[in-house]
């Protein structure tokens, strides 16, 4: 029996379906204004300049544009020098999270996270401020020790997934731990906050707390500057 697909495609013009045969083309379509011409995922031509889409009228146009496709080759995003060849665990951590993709949490994942952080908050036993100024974790601690009081920096409080109170919450909650577990701001400091953190979480979101303490500050550590927001798996 004839597919459907196989059906449709004995009817197009012989030149459209010359072009469906050429190497790397995903579709060919008929629209209101030409052709519509798809390569796929992934694969690009000089003429489409890496693009991967063409609509035109004119089929030998299409035909010009995409043959000769070839699949765009994946490259590894480009460290810094020093931290490509530095050996410490910074430079390491830092290396796995600037090159690591984005990643996003499952809808369960993230409410798992945000439930944690309403819960740790509500745990912390001292009076929580919040402030606009940059709050350096040092400075924390001291003004903690004189007045008993947690003051929490909101500055650049914007996050991918969090909402900015959810974000505040999470910093409030996390400098806490520092507290707790006597940590300072090394990077040996900021893992024995997180596994802390992973004492009290539940171990599907320790991916999302690695990424949020970990790797974001050996990053910072490494660069000299607090990187692009992310969640690295």
């Amino acid at each position: 029996m004839t597919s459907p697909f196989a059906a449709a495609a004995h009817t197009l013009p012989k030149a459209a379906q010359a072009i469906l045969a050429l190497p790397g083309v995903q579709s060919l379509e008929r629209e209101p204004d030409g052709w519509c011409c798809h390569l796929m995922p992934g694969w690009t031509t000089d003429a489409l300049s890496g693009g991967g889409t063409i609509v035109d009228s004119n089929l030998r146009t299409i035909r010009d544009h995409v043959k000769g496709a070839y699949v765009v080759p994946v490259t590894e995003p480009e460290l810094p020098a020093f931290i490509a060849s530095a050996p410490t665990l910074a430079h390491t951590l830092a290396a796995e999270y600037l090159a690591a993709p984005a990643a996003t949490p499952t809808d369960r994942e993230l409410e798992m996270l945000r439930g944690w952080i309403r819960a740790e908050f509500q745990r912390i036993p001292v009076m929580v401020r919040f402030e606009g100024a940059d709050i350096p974790l040092p400075e924390m601690l001291q003004r903690w020790e004189h007045s008993g009081v947690l003051f929490i920096s909101v500055e650049s409080i914007s996050h991918p997934f969090l909402t900015d109170i959810e974000n505040a919450l999470f910093r409030a909650v996390h400098d806490w731990h520092h507290i707790v577990v006597n940590a300072d701001s090394t990077l040996n400091g900021e893992i024995l906050a997180f596994e802390h953190a992973c004492s009290t979480a539940p171990s599907e979101i320790w991916w999302m707390l690695r990424s949020e303490i970990v790797l974001q500050a050996a990053a910072c550590i490494a660069t000299g500057e607090f990187q692009p927001q992310k969640l690295v798996r």
